[in-house]
């Protein structure tokens, strides 16, 4: 009977543990979701270095194309590369700048916050806001004091929200009942 006992007492001991790590891990989950949520990139990136020389973002499309002038008047068109977050430039014509267009009606209520602290001192910028109905997204870039180019883009959307807000928790939630199976087989031995 004092067997049964223990191995009752051992399992209520078990499940208490599991569902710490449960708790824990969702809680956990939970945070990082927050900290992830509304935000694609984290920190400023740099577009172009300071050999570009810009004194001025000229403007920044929908797609992330960001137009600079450089102290001599020579314009340099920087598009993302699609490969971790790079920038092709490239000098460009004056006539080949594209402006940067109009706000849609759907950004009046989004508001992502200010980015982080900047890199260096602020010469010239532009903040654009791109929204549809299911996503909207901020893009800061700035030219600063060296002459090299750096974007802020911040952003939400559907899938990205459901990521943030729901499959992290989740995933905190398997992975710290594991962590608690994990460490009472550990402590088993």
């Amino acid at each position: 009977m004092s067997v049964l006992r223990e191995i009752t007492g051992l399992f209520r001991l078990s499940a208490v543990w599991v569902m710490l790590g449960l708790v824990a891990g969702y809680l956990a989950g939970v945070i990082v979701g927050q900290q992830l949520g509304g935000s694609e990139l984290v920190g400023w990136q740099r577009v172009a270095s300071a050999e570009v020389a810009a004194i001025e973002v000229v403007s920044v499309t929908d797609d992330s194309v960001v137009f600079v002038r450089s102290r001599d008047g020579q314009h340099t068109r920087c598009t993302p590369t699609g490969d971790g977050g790079s920038f092709d430039c490239e000098p460009v014509d004056s006539s080949a700048v594209l402006p940067t267009p109009p706000e849609s009606p759907a950004c009046a209520d989004y508001d992502p916050g200010d980015p982080g602290e900047t890199p260096g001192y602020v010469v010239s910028a532009v903040h654009h806001r791109v929204c549809t109905d299911e996503t909207a997204q901020m893009l800061d870039v700035i030219a600063i004091s060296d002459g090299s180019v750096w974007i802020w883009h911040a952003g939400t959307g559907a899938w990205f929200n459901f990521t943030a807000t729901t499959a992290a928790p989740l995933i905190g939630a398997a992975i710290g009942g594991l962590l608690a199976v994990l460490g009472l087989r550990l402590r088993a031995r």
